[in-house]
């Protein structure tokens, strides 16, 4: 059967199956389209960090390795130029390269940039070959690098955080300016993004879960005390919301349940490892990644979501709701999705409510319940990938159809 178009994929090399929201979007679009009849490939910039597997060798077109010295050299181009850090880290002239010689065997018709960090590889290979260029926008990151200064004290991280919300308020809107196609993850997103691009053609597509859902909803005969926080720690607004949770909430989740425990789950550094390390006889387990979360989390009365710098699409809640696991979080969790509190997950912002969330959670079987029912049903109204991906096609088809 003849492909329907076809689509190269810029993204960085993460984690199969993947344990983060920007590597579920990846990786679940890829598997979708595929199903569609569009032919994909992926180049991954592997920025060093420890991954499992790769995509198959009819899917991956190339690795390029990231140098150990590049961010040290990103650093003094950003400062030199006035950029934001992390444009001058994912620029990469050797994927642009290896993109050009892929076009002379393999023509592609679109180059979609996972996530906004490859947009500079994406419009220097569109202006090698004249693929049109379809921005993903897993975030608003300017937003983001905003929020994680919020969080902070004035001093140097505060500094380095608006400096680079700044910078990247003004790239990334000459990178939706730019783009052919733009689709924002969330209609928040889209919102802050057309805003800065009016005149860029722009669709929301929301994520997939991680993980297919079972048939069964699980039932526990005794709620244990044990609670799982998972995904990547690479992410500083992940683990900058876990440790808040680590010293605000979880003292008092332990005082209000004796015994409690919290195994914390996903692709962690040495050095994310030593910032959790005061918690480490606290019950708290880390376990980094793992090949299947189910068995993790099926042994868990729920979900921790801890969520204040986040943006775009919050994907683990939306894979607790696919797996009928309870999700208890702030409401930052829920930015963007049909989240209601006491309905289909257990939202609070003061460290307080939140542990008496997690209280309410092992005491109460019927809350489990209905709050595990009602998250099924969100994710099989809104999230399932065969939906999602056929958002896709018809936003590419469009696209491929614009002159």
């Amino acid at each position: 059967m003849n492909a329907r178009y076809r689509l190269l994929v810029l993204a960085t090399r993460h984690a199969i199956p993947p344990d983060s929201g920007y590597a579920t979007d990846t990786f679940g679009a890829i598997d979708q389209l595929r199903r569609l009849d569009v032919d994909v490939r992926v180049i991954l910039l592997d920025d060093g960090k420890a991954h499992q597997t790769d995509y198959p060798e009819s899917v991956l077109a190339g690795i390029v390795k990231m140098p150990r010295w590049k961010p040290f050299i990103a650093l003094g181009e950003a400062v030199a130029r006035g950029q934001p850090f992390v444009s001058c880290k994912w620029a990469s002239p050797k994927i642009v390269t290896m993109a050009t010689k892929l076009y002379a065997q393999w023509p592609f018709d679109l180059i979609q940039s996972s996530g906004s960090f490859h947009m500079t590889n994406a419009l220097a290979i569109r202006q090698q070959c004249g693929a049109k260029v379809v921005m993903r926008a897993q975030n608003v990151e300017y937003a983001i690098c905003q929020r994680m200064a919020d969080t902070m004290k004035f001093g140097l991280q505060y500094l380095i955080w608006k400096r680079e919300a700044v910078r990247l308020r003004d790239v990334e809107g000459d990178w939706c300016r730019a783009a052919d196609l733009c689709l924002p993850i969330s209609e928040d997103d889209r919102v802050l993004l057309q805003a800065m691009a009016p005149h860029t053609p722009m669709l929301t597509v929301q994520a997939g879960s991680a993980v297919t859902a079972g048939a069964q909803i699980p039932q526990l005969s005794v709620i244990k005390p044990h609670f799982l926080h998972m995904g990547s720690l690479d992410w500083p607004p992940r683990m900058e919301g876990l440790v808040w949770f680590l010293r605000e909430v979880w003292p008092r989740v332990r005082s209000l349940i004796p015994g409690a425990r919290l195994s914390i789950v996903g692709s962690i550094s040495a050095s994310g490892r030593a910032k959790l390390h005061p918690w480490i006889n606290q019950g708290i387990e880390v376990c980094g990644f793992v090949e299947n979360l189910q068995v993790v989390a099926e042994a868990c009365a729920a979900v921790i979501i801890p969520m204040r710098c986040g943006g775009g699409i919050k994907i683990r809640l939306i894979t607790a709701w696919a797996n009928g696991w309870p999700a208890i979080g702030t409401s930052l969790m829920g930015e963007g999705l049909p989240a209601k509190n006491a309905i289909n997950c257990l939202m609070a912002d003061e460290p307080a409510e939140l542990a008496e969330a997690m209280r309410c959670i092992c005491a109460d079987q019927s809350l489990r319940t209905r709050l595990i029912e009602a998250g099924r049903e969100v994710h099989r109204e809104h999230f399932s990938w065969e939906t999602i991906g056929n958002q896709l096609l018809r936003a590419h088809e469009l696209c491929l159809k614009i002159k």
